[in-house]
C-alpha cells in the first residue's frame, strides 16, 4: 500500500519533496483495538516556520541564544534547517571574559531577566557537537574599556550604551588605536577571553 502511494506522489506530483512519519495512536484512543498506529505523508517543512529542511547554505544567531528558554532545542531545528555541510554562524557574549572578571557583577552584559543562559567557548562546545555540529572555529574578541576605566580608574559603576558607543568611535578614528584594539582582540582570542564568542560550525551528515 505504502508503494502504491508514494508512486502516485511521484507521478501525480511531479515527485515532490515530503516526509513520511510513523504514529503510534493518541492516548485517549489506546482503548481502541484497531487504532495501534498510522502512518503520515507530510510536505517537507517545519512547523516553526514553514522553511523546507535542508534548504540553507548558512543560518546567522546574532546574540540570540543566550534568550533562548531552550537553546539546544533551537540548536536541533537550525540543524535540520541547514544542507548537510551547512554552516552556522552564532556570537554570544562569553562568561570568562576579561571583562566579566573585573566587573564581576556590574558588567553590562549580566541581565538575569533578559539574558537565560550564558555560555564559554568551552561549553558552547560540547553544545553545539551534542546538537549534531563540528565547529570549524571560534574567537572572543572585543573588551568594556570604558566600563573598567570607570570601575578601576575613575571609581564610578556602569556604562551607558551611548557612553560605550563613544568610546568606540573614539577608538575607530584613531589609526594608532585600531591598531592597538586589533592587537588586544588577537591576544584575547588567542587566551578566549574576549567579551564576544563567535563561532562557525558546520552541520555534521
Amino acid at each position: 500500500m505504502l508503494r502504491r502511494v508514494l508512486a502516485k506522489l511521484y507521478r501525480g506530483l511531479a515527485d515532490p519533496d515530503y516526509n513520511y512519519v510513523g504514529r503510534t495512536a493518541p492516548t485517549e484512543y489506546s482503548g481502541v483495538k484497531y487504532y495501534h498506529w498510522y502512518l503520515s505523508i507530510i510536505p517537507r517543512l517545519t512547523k516553526m516556520a514553514g522553511f523546507e529542511l535542508g534548504s540553507f547554505d548558512v543560518v546567522t544567531m546574532f546574540e540570540v541564544i543566550e534568550h533562548l528558554r531552550d537553546p539546544a532545542g533551537v540548536l536541533r531545528v537550525v540543524w535540520r534547517l541547514l544542507r548537510d555541510g551547512g554552516l552556522l554562524y552564532l556570537t554570544t557574549p562569553n562568561y570568562d571574559s576579561l571583562s566579566r572578571y573585573l566587573l564581576g557583577s556590574s558588567w553590562r552584559i549580566i541581565l538575569p531577566r533578559e539574558h537565560l543562559f550564558y555560555f564559554t567557548a568551552a561549553s558552547l562546545g560540547p553544545l553545539l557537537r551534542m546538537s549534531g555540529y563540528e565547529v570549524r572555529s571560534c574567537r572572543t574578541t572585543g573588551l568594556d574599556y570604558h566600563a573598567i576605566l570607570n570601575h578601576w580608574v575613575f571609581r564610578r559603576e556602569g556604562s551607558s550604551w551611548a557612553a560605550v558607543q563613544e568610546a568606540r568611535e573614539r577608538i575607530e578614528s584613531s589609526g594608532a588605536l585600531r591598531m592597538l584594539k586589533r592587537c588586544a582582540d588577537n591576544v584575547l582570542s588567542l587566551v578566549r577571553l574576549g567579551d564576544t564568542i563567535k563561532i562557525f560550525a558546520e552541520k555534521r551528515g
